[in-house]
């Protein structure tokens, strides 16, 4: 179940990231036509006339800094509407990381919850074990049945 919702989160992160990339060259390209502002992120890169991929590449790359808040600055926000962007952006990064971190808390939580169950079994089984003398193959069936159900 935890497992699940991590690679549910994982995958809804990538698309988050893809969209909020896309967007990011948008506003440039939207600077760029309608504004006539050569000072958008693509011009002061030097990415004008760079390949779709690249720009796409280098847009995706300043998302993943800025949501997981590393921050290099070697891409950067300079004009109003980057900045405004940016700082939604980066407020989405750390409701994402909150978001990630209890998630990740709650797998670990189960799997020592888990962990202690399987070993307060197999404690059980040994006392049985020791109070009514069973014999050993008896001992290692059970437990190896105790193991594999506790794996499903």
């Amino acid at each position: 179940m935890y497992v699940e919702r991590l690679i549910y989160f994982i995958t809804f992160f990538l698309i988050m990231n893809h969209l909020i990339a896309c967007l990011y060259i948008y506003i440039a390209k939207i600077q760029l036509t309608e504004y006539d502002n050569l000072d958008n992120w693509i011009d002061r890169m030097g990415y004008v006339d760079a390949s779709d991929s690249f720009i796409y590449i280098s847009s995706f790359y300043w998302t993943l800094e800025t949501i997981t808040t590393v921050g290099y600055g070697d891409i950067s926000a300079k004009t109003s509407i980057e900045r405004v962007y940016t700082i939604f952006i980066m407020t989405f990064g750390v409701c994402m990381y909150s978001f990630a971190i209890g998630i990740l808390s709650a797998i670990v939580g189960a799997m020592d919850t888990s962990t202690l169950e399987i070993n307060e079994k197999l404690q059980l089984l040994l006392e049985i074990k020791n109070e009514y003398t069973i014999s050993k193959s008896l001992f290692r069936n059970a437990k190896k049945c105790l193991l594999s159900d506790s794996t499903r």
